[in-house]
């Protein structure tokens, strides 16, 4: 596991043990290396990564991170963070068509052509239904 940002880097090396008997399942985890992270920090870290990419999938997890207006590939990239893995956007965009509204608004500034501005829609789970 890395974590970074402009000014320090931090890492751990984590050991998963999955064992299944019968219905139940556990993990154990072991902290094998780790730099910067103190203490069992690094498990919790680990744990709540899973944790969030588990939820991304399936619930409107990923909306709590966002502002309340943004661009759709704003949240692309929150998505790709979290999975750590690069989405193709027209797969992206038709996964969440549900899950945004339009607004009228567009990015101010951006030195480009101004993208348009989305918000959650708090309904879109009705609409799958």
């Amino acid at each position: 596991m890395k974590l970074s940002n402009e000014e320090e880097n931090l890492s751990a090396v984590i050991k998963t043990v999955k064992t299944v008997e019968g219905k139940i399942s556990r993990v154990e985890r072991e902290i094998v290396e780790s730099n910067g992270i103190a203490f069992d920090h690094a498990k919790i870290i680990q744990y709540a990564i899973e944790r969030l990419r588990n939820k991304i999938e399936y619930t409107d997890i990923a909306f709590n991170l966002m502002p309340a207006r943004f661009t759709l590939t704003e949240l692309q990239q929150v998505y790709e963070v979290i999975l750590d893995k690069e989405l193709l956007k027209a797969n992206f965009r038709r996964k969440i068509a549900d899950m945004v509204i339009e607004t009228n608004e567009y990015t101010k500034d951006a030195g480009h052509r101004p993208s348009k501005l989305f918000k959650f829609n708090p309904n879109w789970n009705d609409a799958s239904e």
